[in-house]
């Protein structure tokens, strides 16, 4: 049989999942809906950089990662 006895193979995968921001979104209802958190906002604002506006507005329409 092929394969080398004694050895092992350890696979990591990464799933990134999106959240498609809806009208009236902020980043705490998002936190809240795909996180079950609301106070995890701040961590879904540090994987979205540059899709945040200065006061933590979020436009409807961005695909925003979810770190959660």
């Amino acid at each position: 049989a092929g394969g080398t006895v004694g050895s092992r193979v350890e696979l990591t995968t990464t799933v990134s999942s999106r959240y498609e921001v809806r009208p009236g979104d902020t980043l705490t209802t998002v936190s809240e809906r795909v996180c079950g958190d609301a106070s995890l906002w701040n961590q879904l604002a540090a994987a979205n950089p540059g899709k945040i506006g200065k006061n933590g507005s979020i436009a409807a329409g961005a695909r925003l990662k979810i770190p959660c």
